[in-house]
Parts: structure tokens; C-alpha cells; sequence
């Protein structure tokens, strides 16, 4: 027995070093299982992690890292943990019953006849009614799809590659993998490479296995895919004819093959491929999580292609059956009032190379933001694939594919410029969101100054012109000294209280001393247009704009006033050149854009009007900006009615109030 070290003597660091007789202290233990208690899963992961990785022999560390696994993450991971502990222990009992446990949960059921073989030779196992499987059974999981049979060791280490993949431990699973003469291991070969970023080698195995067996729905579908993240869209398409005909002989078939046509924009064709699935005689057979993905592909097929009624009837199947699949509930209340929908289909993981998605969210928990965003940017997949997945893509999956491509854009890559482009015209994510996009094309020289781009606003397809401003929310300052600015901002509370004699007082008592103040002049015009004095109202304005040019507010004032006149020529010269400001504030915006908007109006271009309104929009933060944007809204509204000629005696009635 090994000495102890007494607890006022500090060990050495020679004493330190890592044995497989060491044991963990049992606060360390006690610190993990409280973190479970207080469901913090991540931070126990990673001090289970941490002690199995020091006390690789211990069961108590790695009982408690599968409990972590499985809490916070999901059965699937704490698999992988078992399996781990299980190889290393091959003679301890309690690793033994967890493998067991979790192969037969996860349907892996000649591993979990092998295991449960060693539990019985450990001397646990007592209440294992289902093992050894029959000879039945054994015949139906070691025949392959083709009739011959597999031999029995070949069929265990596939199980236990099926395991890890499930897990995501793809180097793993491959180890397992490689050298298996059997058709669902090329195949899962297949995703393995994928997800190790190792491409090429995926794309010339599916082709291999194509070539083997050329009614492999599973090669076909993954060569379609492959061909698109590589950029290869003709080669891709192409196949899409052969995808769409072929009925897929068994699940892990059909699952390629609806992903892979609906990521070539063919949910038709995706529909119908589920439809004859449904009717396939495996149907029944397989597991409730594929039974989930597959309903859950085929409601999006039927929604992409407008069959919306069969789409919300299918995931509210998927919410009955399987509460915990986060997919179908946000999908089914997108749809619930929705004449067509772009649904959610794909999840990150079944999309991009996991191996990097792990990598990137190891560098974001340890808060390396900086090689976080270099990975990122090293994901290889092309334009037209990040295309299909914001397409496709689950709201996390698209706003990574939306990074990769504004990261593109900056490095003046054209191809994703027109993606973006195209993506601003669908209903993916806020309209904020496709407003920053096109904003981003702007600054990047993608969109003209005068060009008018299509763009999504919620409810309809609307073309819009973009400028180029920084909008700002600072305070302004009046220019007046302290006593005087103290003053105004006591007339504007009077104005805005209808005290317009008390006001008018203020303003002539600042005007005394600064007669070209603009703001003051400006609630002057203000007071006098309210009287009806809209001559003097009028050349106060132009007493603004001759000596202070660049007041904004007041030409956009006199503008509106020659506007309802109908003199457009002039409004035009007043505003001539405005829109090429740098930095503007964002009342300033809101007058400005709402001017030029009723200009527009005025000339007959709605399009141009609703586009400018709409920009507006887009910057709005707070109710008060809100209300200064529906009293343009207004004003837009009556002078497309009076261009018009309708209700003319209505709005010179509403004018006068």
C-alpha cells in the first residue's frame, strides 16, 4: 500500500505524476455530483473530463463524466463515454452493465449481445432475459441488404461504429470502419470523412460505392451533396433526376436522399421520395428518433412546396410522438397563418463538418473568440452550398452561414455577394437582419447608389434604394450659451404644450441676440404655419436655409411646403445632393427620407416612395421615432391621394384641423 502524504506536507512535484492507482480525492467527486444537482452539465463535463483524463482506472470519474453526458448533452454522447470506459476496463463489471445499458437503448443489439456475454462472465447480469438473442435474430442482423450473410465479429464492430458515429466521434467510428467488406460501413465511411473536413476522400468513396451498387440511394444522395459543397453545382443537379426516381430500399437511404434534394431545391421531388417511404415495408420498423427526422424532412418538403396543411398535420405528429425535438414546434407556428413557409429542415450538425464545430465551440467555451473566428472562416464549403443551408438551415445554422458569407463579402468574393443578394429577397430571418445584409453589399460596392434592390419586408417582395450614412443618436447641441439654451428648451416644452404666445416670448427673447439661431427660427416658421401665416412661415424657413445651408430641417420643411404646392422642381433643388451626407442623426433621417418620399409620391413613383418609407423603417429603435415615421407615413398618404384626386375636400379638411 502506498504511503500517504501527510496533509500539512506539500507533494512534490515528482509526486504528482499520474498512475492508474491513484485515486481522485472524494471532495473532487462530491464538487461534480453537486454540479449535476444544480444542472450546470457543462462545467461537470469538463471536470469529469479532467478526472477520468488523470484517473483513467476510476469508475467513480467515469461514472459520473457518462451521468454528465447524458444530462447535458444526450444518450448518444454518454454512449461514447461508455464505450470509451468499457475498452479500457475490460474486466470491471460496472463498465461493462453502462456499455450494455446504452447499447441496448441505442438499438445496437449484437454489441449489446457481445457485453452482455462479458457481464455474465464478470458474474452480474441475472436479470438479462433478452440475451443471448436467438439464432432467429442473429440470422436477420448478420444478413446485409443484398441477401449474403455477414460474418458475426464484422457485424459487432460495425455496432460499435454506429455507436461512435452517433456520438460524433467520427475518428473513432472510422477506425472501426475501415476494412469492413460491407456496404452500410462504405457507406457511413462516407459521413465519417465528411465530417473530418476530409472531402475528397468522402466524394471518391461515394463514387466507389456507387459503382458497386449503383441502386445506393445512400452514395448517390451524399454524391449530390459532396458535389455542392465543393461548388460543383452542374455535376450536382444533374443528378437530381436519378434521386428523384429512385424509391430507397431502407432507412439510412432515404435520409441522403431527402436531404440531398432538398438542398437542390427539389421539395417535389422530396415529398414524393417520403411519401413512397412511408409506404416502404421498413417502414414500421425503424426507431422512433429516424421515424422523427424523417417526418420531420417530409413536413418540410410539403411546406416548401406549398402543401402547407399536410406540413403542420405532420409536425404536430412529430410534437405528440416526440415532445423533445426542437425542430417542429417553431416550424409548425411559422406555418400556423403562413401561405408559404422556408422551414427550418437541417440542424448544424447535419450539415457542416462536426469535427470543426467542436473544435469552434471548444475555442468559444475557453473564450478564444479570436481562433474561434479563424475557424470559422476556414470552413471550405461553397457559395452555392452555405446557398442551401440558409435555405434549409435551422436559425443557429443560418446565422453561421450568414458569418461565412459578410466574411466572403469583405474579401470581395462576387459569388457571395449574389447569394446574399438573392437571400434578402426570402423570408430567412429578421428584417433587420436582411437590412444589415444589404447594407454590407453596399459598403462592399455590391449595390449602386441609385440601384433598386428587391428586398423582403415581411409581408411582400419590395424594391428599395440604400444609401451610404452613418445614422447617430446624439444629443445635438444648440450652439447657444448656457442661460439661452436653458431658455429654448423652455419654449419647446411651451410649444408642445400649445402655449405658443409664452413660446413665441422666448424665441424673440433669444432671437434678440442670435437672429439667425436655425432652431429657433425653425419653431418661429412652425408657429406661424399653425397660424395660417404661411408666407412669413415660408421666408423664415429661407432666412434658415441663407444663412445656415446645411440646416437640414429646414429644407426639408420648405420642400414639404412646395411639395403640397406642386412646385417639384424646386423642392428637388432644395434637396439636391442631401443624401451624399456622411453621418446624419436619425430625426435627421427620418425628415430627410420622408421629404424625398413624398417627393417621389408626388412624381407618381410609389415604388420609390414605399422603398425610402421602408429604409426608414429599418432604423427605427423607439416609440418617438416610431411616431416622427407614421406622421411622414401621413403625409406620403395625402400626397398620393391628392395626386390622385380622391377625397380632395376630405384632406382639405383634415389639413385644416
Amino acid at each position: 500500500m502506498s504511503k500517504k502524504t501527510p496533509k500539512n506536507k506539500p507533494k512534490r512535484a515528482s509526486q504528482r505524476k499520474t498512475s492508474s492507482r491513484q485515486q481522485p480525492e472524494p471532495a473532487q467527486l462530491r464538487a461534480i455530483e453537486r454540479l449535476l444537482e444544480a444542472k450546470d452539465f457543462t462545467k461537470a463535463i469538463e471536470r469529469a473530463k479532467q478526472l477520468v483524463q488523470r484517473f483513467p482506472d476510476h469508475s467513480g470519474a467515469w461514472a459520473l463524466l457518462v451521468e454528465a453526458l447524458r444530462d447535458g448533452q444526450g444518450a448518444q454522447f454518454a454512449a461514447v463515454a461508455a464505450s470509451d470506459w468499457a475498452e479500457r476496463r475490460p474486466q470491471s463489471l460496472v463498465a461493462q452493465e453502462h456499455l450494455l445499458a446504452h447499447a441496448m437503448e441505442g438499438g445496437y443489439l449484437l454489441l449489446a449481445d457481445r457485453v452482455a456475454e462479458q457481464v455474465r462472465a464478470l458474474g452480474g447480469g441475472q436479470g438479462l432475459t433478452h440475451f443471448p438473442l436467438s439464432d432467429e435474430i442473429k440470422t436477420t442482423l448478420y444478413t446485409a441488404i443484398d441477401g449474403t450473410r455477414v460474418d458475426g465479429e464484422v457485424m459487432v464492430q460495425f455496432d460499435r461504429a454506429r455507436l461512435y458515429m452517433n456520438g460524433f466521434a467520427f475518428s473513432k467510428a472510422l477506425r472501426y470502419l475501415e476494412g469492413l467488406d460491407l456496404t452500410s460501413a462504405r457507406n457511413n465511411q462516407i459521413t465519417c470523412l465528411f465530417h473530418l473536413e476530409r472531402i475528397d476522400e468522402a466524394l471518391a468513396l461515394a463514387l466507389e460505392s456507387w459503382r458497386r451498387d449503383d441502386e445506393n440511394l445512400y452514395a448517390l444522395g451524399w454524391i449530390a451533396s459532396l458535389r455542392l459543397y465543393q461548388g460543383d453545382v452542374d455535376g450536382a443537379s444533374g443528378l437530381c433526376t436519378r434521386l428523384a426516381m429512385m424509391t430507397a430500399r431502407r432507412v439510412d437511404e432515404a435520409l441522403p436522399q431527402l436531404i440531398a434534394l432538398l438542398l437542390l431545391d427539389q421539395p417535389e421531388a422530396a415529398w414524393a421520395a417520403y411519401q413512397r417511404a412511408v409506404e416502404a415495408p421498413w417502414w414500421e420498423g425503424i426507431q422512433e428518433l429516424t421515424t422523427t427526422i424523417m417526418t420531420h424532412l417530409g413536413a418540410c418538403a410539403a411546406a416548401r412546396c406549398g402543401e402547407l396543411k399536410q406540413a403542420r398535420r405532420l409536425w404536430r405528429e412529430i410534437e405528440q410522438a416526440s415532445p423533445s425535438f426542437r425542430l417542429a414546434a417553431p416550424n409548425l407556428l411559422a406555418a400556423t397563418d403562413a401561405e408559404s413557409l422556408l422551414p427550418a429542415a437541417l440542424e448544424m450538425h447535419n450539415a457542416l463538418p462536426v469535427g470543426r464545430l467542436n473544435a469552434l465551440r471548444a475555442q468559444a467555451q475557453a473564450g478564444q473568440s479570436k481562433q474561434a473566428e479563424q475557424n470559422l472562416w476556414g470552413i471550405s464549403a461553397s457559395n452555392a452550398y452555405l446557398r442551401a443551408l440558409a435555405i434549409n438551415g435551422d436559425e443557429s445554422l443560418r446565422q453561421v452561414v450568414s458569418l461565412l458569407l459578410m466574411h466572403r463579402l469583405q474579401q470581395h468574393d462576387k459569388a457571395a455577394a449574389e447569394v446574399l443578394r438573392e437571400l434578402v429577397r426570402l423570408p430567412i430571418g429578421t428584417q433587420n437582419e436582411r437590412f444589415s445584409v444589404l447594407k454590407a453589399l453596399r459598403d462592399a460596392g455590391q449595390v449602386g447608389e441609385d440601384e433598386l434592390v428587391e428586398f423582403w419586408d415581411g409581408d411582400t417582395l419590395r424594391a428599395l434604394k440604400l444609401f451610404e450614412m452613418e445614422v447617430h443618436r446624439e444629443p445635438t447641441d444648440s450652439g447657444l450659451p448656457d442661460a439661452l439654451d436653458d431658455l429654448l428648451d423652455e419654449a419647446h416644452e411651451d410649444y408642445n404644450a400649445y402655449q405658443f404666445e409664452a413660446c413665441e416670448s422666448k424665441l424673440q427673447s433669444i432671437l434678440a441676440s442670435f437672429p439667425n439661431h436655425p432652431q429657433t427660427l425653425l419653431m418661429l416658421a412652425s408657429i406661424r404655419h399653425i397660424a395660417r401665416r404661411r408666407a412669413e412661415a415660408e421666408q423664415l424657413l429661407r432666412q434658415i436655409i441663407e444663412a445656415n445651408p446645411d440646416y437640414l430641417l429646414a429644407r426639408c420643411n420648405l420642400a414639404r411646403a412646395l411639395i403640397m404646392r406642386g412646385d417639384l422642381e424646386a423642392a428637388s433643388d432644395l434637396l439636391e445632393g442631401q443624401r451624399k451626407q456622411h453621418r446624419i442623426h436619425i430625426l435627421d433621417l427620418i425628415q430627410l427620407h420622408g421629404t424625398l418620399a413624398m417627393l417621389e409620391s408626388a412624381r407618381g413613383e410609389d415604388e420609390v416612395a414605399d422603398s425610402l418609407l421602408n429604409l426608414i423603417e429599418s432604423f427605427i429603435e423607439d416609440d418617438h421615432e416610431a411616431d416622427r415615421l407614421e406622421e411622414v407615413r401621413r403625409l406620403v398618404k395625402r400626397i398620393k391621394a391628392k395626386r390622385e384626386g380622391f377625397f380632395g375636400r376630405a384632406l382639405r379638411s383634415l389639413a385644416r384641423r
